[in-house]
This record gives C-alpha cells, sequence and structure tokens, in this order.
C-alpha cells in the first residue's frame, strides 16, 4: 500500500526556556538550531518508518532551509517527486519547549501557503498512485479540499488530522475516515457542521460528529488517552477508549503527527482502528522520551525494535 501525505514542510527554530514568558516579558533561552518539521512531513516520516512506501506532496522554497527540511524524509526512503520549490521562502515553525515538555509554536507558512487549488494539476500523479491520503490543516484549505474531493472521487480513503484548528468546508469532514482531533479542534469540527459543543463531554462530541456523518473520529486527549468512534456494521455508533502509555515527556513536539502517520500506516495495512490506534500510541509514547520532533522518531523507532 502506498501512502501519500498532503501538507506542510517546516524548518523548526527550536528553543528551550524554563517556563514560557508572560505577556511583555523577556526571558533567557537556549538552543537555536534549526531541525526538519511541519505537520506533513512530520506525519510522512512517521508512516515510513512503519516499513510502508510514503510519498511526500508538497512545496519548499529555495533557501538553505529546503534541503534541511527534507533530510530525515531522503533517510527514510520517502519518494520526494512531489515536493517542488518554489520561491517564496521556506515554512518556518519557532518551537519553544519548557522544562516540563509542554510546548508553544508559532508557524509562517512560507512556500506551504504559496499555493492555490486553481493549480495543484502537478499532485494528479501521486494522487493516482496512492493508496491512502493523509492530509492536515498548514496548507490553504481550498488546496486541502479539491486533493480530497479528486481523492474520494477515484473511491479512496482520507485521512484528515484537523491540525492546527480551522473552520473547514463539511464535505471534507464528511468524507474524512478518520477524522483525527484533540478536544479544542474536535469542537471547531463540530461547529463546522452546525452543532454547538463547546460544553459538551468529549465522549459526547464524538458521537455528536458519528451521528452527523463523520466515517470514524479519533479524539485524542493526550494523557487521557483518546477516543475511538466509528459506525458498525449493524448501523449503530460506538465510542470506546484508548487509555494513553505513561511516561516521562522530555519534549511533546511532533507526537500528535507521530501519532497521525502510525495511525494511517496501521489503517492502509487495513487493521482495525483499535490496533491502529494502539500501535500510533505506542510509538506517539516513546518519541515525548526524546527532543525534538523528527530526530525523536528515529530514537523511538530503534528503541521500539529492540523492545521486540
Amino acid at each position: 500500500m502506498t501512502i501519500a501525505v498532503f501538507g506542510s514542510l517546516n524548518a523548526d527554530l527550536n528553543l528551550t526556556v524554563a517556563r514560557h514568558p508572560q505577556p511583555g516579558e523577556t526571558l533567557l533561552g537556549g538552543g537555536g538550531g534549526v531541525s526538519a518539521g511541519g505537520k506533513g512531513a512530520n506525519q510522512a516520516l512517521a508512516a515510513a518508518l512503519t516499513g510502508h512506501q510514503v510519498m511526500m506532496i508538497g512545496q519548499v522554497g529555495k533557501d538553505a532551509n529546503a534541503q534541511v527540511v527534507v533530510e530525515f524524509l531522503q533517510k527514510a526512503g520517502v519518494d520526494l517527486s512531489f515536493v517542488r520549490q518554489v520561491d517564496t521562502p521556506t515554512g518556518l515553525a519557532v518551537v519553544t519547549v519548557e522544562q516540563e515538555g509542554e510546548n508553544f509554536i508559532i508557524v509562517v507558512p512560507g512556500a506551504n501557503g504559496a499555493m492555490n487549488s486553481g493549480e495543484i494539476e502537478w499532485i494528479n500523479p501521486a494522487l493516482h498512485q496512492a493508496d491512502i491520503l493523509v492530509m492536515q490543516a498548514e496548507i490553504p484549505q481550498d488546496c486541502i479540499l479539491e486533493a480530497a474531493k479528486r481523492f474520494v472521487e477515484s473511491g479512496k480513503r482520507v485521512v484528515l488530522n484537523l491540525a492546527p484548528a480551522i473552520a473547514v468546508n463539511p464535505w471534507l469532514l464528511l468524507h474524512s475516515n478518520p477524522l483525527v482531533v484533540n478536544e479544542s479542534e474536535s469542537r471547531l469540527a463540530a461547529s463546522c457542521l452546525g452543532l454547538n459543543l463547546n460544553n459538551a463531554e468529549d465522549i459526547d462530541v464524538a458521537k455528536a460528529l458519528l451521528e452527523a456523518g463523520v466515517p470514524s473520529v479519533v479524539l485524542t486527549l493526550g494523557s487521557q488517552g483518546s477516543l475511538l468512534g466509528e459506525h458498525t456494521s449493524e448501523g449503530s455508533i460506538s465510542v470506546s477508549h484508548l487509555d494513553a502509555i505513561p511516561v516521562q515527556s522530555v519534549d511533546a513536539v511532533g507526537a500528535g503527527d507521530a501519532f497521525t502517520g502510525v495511525l494511517a500506516a496501521k489503517l492502509a495495512e487495513g487493521q482495525s482502528l483499535q490496533d491502529s490506534a494502539l500501535a500510533a500510541t505506542r510509538f506517539a509514547s516513546e518519541t515525548v522520551k526524546y527532543p525534538g520532533a523528527q530526530s525523536s522518531y528515529w530514537q523511538a523507532v530503534e528503541t521500539l525494535k529492540g523492545n521486540r
């Protein structure tokens, strides 16, 4: 099975602080190194590290950061034939991590934002070759929607991680299988479907999304695990809870992308939503033990191999 990831490639400027600053406050920090990131690239790498054939679709600039952002993808054997270079600078994410592992991220889209749905014919060969399409929300939503429509028309599966949280066309949500969201993203998705669930319990939000027609839902809850919702063969709705794996977090940057990438890879293998989410949880939990996003994936996969 071939997995196509249509999304962002960013250079991550990594900073460390004892705590996050208050408004108007200046703090001294550490770090300052630049590494590969972007939700699309992160998810592509995570999927590739499961042993699958993965294609990355996206844009970078004609600058020094362009090579930085594809370094780990190349190492993992990801097909980069559909990563275009454009005149806009490569996307940039400023990632600040405090001593407890919590992060604060500011993203400058750059080349990721320099595309529009009227000129994405160049992605058609990749969509034709792929068996499953994974997308996020760090590229323009009109491009996400157009790619999804082309893919769904061919009878194939779209996995959408609605991160960062943006309002999208309801059609996209109703054709995401699964829709992967955290707590805040799930409420925004509900709002896009005309539902006001801001004060609802997480399980009720998952059920409401399914009742509205979303094929399946994975609602991630951080240290509280995740909710897995899907329609049963009998026509009813099933929502189950999957526990998190307790770990000492060093750096949570990229953990959500690690989860989504492995989840999509396991679904591509034909595994159940439950088994796919369990594998994704194991991998994501291992990545938070190490600093960095993509660099932590390599350490995590080696540790997991050693535990077999």
